[in-house]
Order: C-alpha cells, then sequence, then structure tokens
C-alpha cells in the first residue's frame, strides 16, 4: 500500500553534519504512522518493513554488527520536512517470534516471556557493553498440549542459563512466514534525555544570583550545555521576559525535564509558552495563543484542510496536505457554530489549540489533540518554585 499524497521516507546515518543516504523505504513500508506533540515537537515515528532475515539483521546491533541505531528518519514532501527523528527500537519478526532492541537503555539482557508469564532478567558478564538492549519475546500457541510446549521450551532454551522459552510460528494463509521489522523512531526532542543539567556544574550560570533570569535565557543555556544534537541556531526562542531570579536548578536532571517544568512557570502577563524541536533540529519557545488561525476545515467537507496564509479568519486560503498540520498550531471549524449565533463569546467554541497530532500515512487519517489550557491556581499564580498541584 502507498504512502499517503507524495510523502517520502529516507533512511540516512548517525551523521548530523553530513548524513549519507542509506536507503529510500518509501515503497517498502507496509504500515506508517508519526505524531507529533507539545512538549516537544516531532514525537514519534512507528513503521513496519517486510525483508529476508538476513536483511533484517543488518538493522539489529551487536558488537559485530552497527545496527540502525540513532540514524536519523527523515519524512518530507519534496522539499518540506514533514517529520524527523533518530531510530531507538527495533523488533525483528519472525511470525511469533520477536526480537526487541532499544537504545533507550544500552544494556544487554534478555527477557524470556513464556505465555503471560515474564522470565528473569538475566545479567551477564556482557551487560554493560554498548549495543542496545534485547528483549525476546516468545508466545506459545493457545491450547498447547503440555508436552508441545515442554518440547519447545527446551528447544528455545539458551546456553547461558536463562529460563527456558517457548515459541510458536505463525505461517499465514499463502504457506509464507511473516517476517521483517518493526522500528520506532523519536524526535530530536528525545535527544534531551541524553544528557543531565544542573546549575551547579562548571561554567553553568547560578540562577539562584541577582540578575535578569529570563525564562528564554535558561533554556538556551540548558540546550548550548547539554542538548548537542539540537541545532545551535536558537533564533527561534521568543523573549520570555518574566524575571525568574531566585529560581532552583541546583538538582540534576534531564534537559528536557527541566525545560518541561520551566514550560508551567508562565510569563508576567501569565501566558503560558510551549517548547518544540522541529525541522532542521531548531528549537522553538512560543506562547500558546489562539488569537491568530494557522488552519480551517469544514464540517461539510472534512477531508480538506486549509492553510490560512496571512494567519487570520479573513485571509486567503491554500489547501493543503492534512499531514502538515502539528502541535501548536491553530485551528478553526467554520461551520461548528451556526453563523447565526456567531458572537464573541461563542467564536471560540470552534478554534482550538493543538497539544498533538497522529498522522496515519497509509490510511491518510489525521486525528488531533486539542488543547484548553487549564485554568487551575497553579497556572495562573505568579512563582519562582515548586507548586504542588492537587488534578
Amino acid at each position: 500500500m502507498p504512502l499517503a499524497q507524495g510523502l517520502r521516507v529516507r533512511l540516512f546515518d548517525a551523521n548530523l553534519s553530513s548524513p549519507t543516504l542509506i536507503e529510500d523505504l518509501t515503497d517498502r513500508l507496509t504500515t506508517f504512522t508519526f505524531t507529533t506533540r507539545i512538549h516537544g515537537g516531532f514525537e514519534r515515528a512507528k513503521g513496519t518493513i517486510s525483508m529476508s532475515l538476513e536483511e533484517a539483521w543488518q538493522w539489529l546491533s551487536s558488537p559485530e554488527l552497527p545496527g540502525r541505531f540513532f540514524f536519523r528518519l527523515l519524512v518530507s514532501r519534496e522539499q518540506d520536512v514533514i517529520w524527523e527523528g533518530r531510530v531507538m527500537e527495533i523488533r525483528l519478526i519472525v511470525g511469533g517470534f520477536q526480537l526487541r532492541q532499544s537504545a533507550a537503555d544500552l544494556r544487554n539482557a534478555i527477557t524470556p516471556l513464556v505465555g503471560s508469564t515474564e522470565g528473569t532478567v538475566v545479567t551477564n558478564s556482557d551487560s554493560l557493553s554498548s549495543y542496545p538492549r534485547r528483549e525476546l519475546l516468545l508466545t506459545l500457541p493457545a491450547g498447547s498440549n503440555a508436552n508441545t510446549q515442554a518440547d519447545a521450551a527446551t528447544l528455545a532454551s539458551n546456553e547461558r542459563g536463562d529460563p527456558k522459552q517457548s515459541q510458536e510460528f505463525q505461517v499465514g494463509a499463502q504457506g509464507r512466514l511473516a517476517q521483517g521489522i518493526d522500528f520506532t523512531a523519536l524526535g530530536y526532542w528525545s535527544s534531551c534525555r541524553d544528557q543531565y543539567y544542573s546549575d551547579d556544574d562548571a561554567g553553568n550560570t547560578d540562577w539562584t544570583t541577582s540578575g535578569a533570569h529570563s525564562l528564554d535565557k535558561i533554556v538556551k543555556e540548558i540546550l548550548t550545555e547539554e542538548c548537542p544534537d539540537i541545532n545551535s541556531d536558537q533564533a527561534n526562542i521568543d523573549t520570555i521576559s518574566r524575571d525568574l531570579v531566585g529560581i532552583d536548578l541546583s538538582g540534576r536532571k534531564y534537559a528536557q525535564a527541566w525545560i518541561v517544568d520551566l514550560m508551567s512557570v508562565g510569563d508576567s502577563d501569565f501566558g503560558l509558552p510551549y517548547f518544540a524541536i522541529w525541522e532542521d533540529r531548531k528549537p522553538y519557545l512560543r506562547k500558546r495563543s489562539i488569537a491568530t488561525l494557522d488552519w480551517r476545515v469544514f464540517l461539510r467537507d472534512p477531508s480538506r484542510i486549509w492553510q490560512a496564509i496571512s494567519r487570520d479568519a479573513g485571509g486567503d486560503l491554500a489547501e493543503k496536505p492534512m499531514y502538515y498540520v502539528r502541535g501548536g498550531d491553530t485551528i478553526r471549524v467554520d461551520d461548528l457554530v451556526p453563523a447565526s449565533l456567531l458572537s464573541p463569546a461563542l467564536d471560540n467554541q470552534r478554534t482550538f489549540w493543538l497539544r498533538g497530532t497522529s498522522y496515519d500515512a497509509m490510511k491518510d487519517v489525521l486525528t488531533l489533540q486539542p488543547d484548553t489550557p487549564t485554568r487551575g491556581l497553579a497556572s495562573i499564580l505568579p512563582r519562582l518554585g515548586q507548586v504542588e498541584r492537587n488534578q
């Protein structure tokens, strides 16, 4: 099944300064979805590719094979970047046999599953090696008798004393063994969990001392010091004027965690900012607003979406593929409120600020997640320290 409306999906190596094209995956994908979310920007892409077992092993990582981890996945339409990120999880599939590797935890461990019972994670002498964590997922066929299970478990047991494992290989209607890989890529926002930040570290600003310590300045330092994969172009980080002098960032947390915490502080006008990493790995810091429009859609023809060229309700419109819509945008459903009832009070009921989006590139279906900023006390009171919220 082809991808929708001119999308192209390509895999590059992990060299961000001078990338090399590894493969064009466009015509090989059998499933493909991608999401955006605030905070973060490009969030997640997941796909499935049918391939030979020999080729699939080139994706996986071991001391002998580099694999495809941290390779750049680029989704584009002509020259427009629609989504980009890095491969972080790969799952080898052969019928009911699945071997999962994840770069989120650079350890080597095998977690056998026998039916619904999880085995013991085995720690070996190579458990701290640099290739990604492995999990072996094996499923028993429903209704198998005890002897069949025992035989399968014996055959599947490995040589390192791991719990015995049972397996099922499912053959499809055409008599062929389904095999290939599932992969998951995360947007480069995920790279802000690669390193820790603390203002106690040498060379970092002590934000508790006197001075004009605005939110945007703090975010810029965190990105510069601890997020090397993020583009150094910070021109899209807007000024958030509120002075945060006295804020305590002496703890040691991932850069991503600090940035998310800071977004809840808000500006001096109580406006709530949001943070995202978009195309070319550039960081964006904006205040959310529904005063301007990015997109318009009509209930009478919901399969078409229109870009508001001048970002207002009365300007020109241009039809765009729906996968251009992303988290942080505003969208208006023009005919959601009958024209006879329109008033300033009701107009905002048809306009939505988007928390996130999910697009199925095979079905050409876009799912939108609107968001209404909380009106809780914690979101509107000026604060410098931690505010406890009871949801």
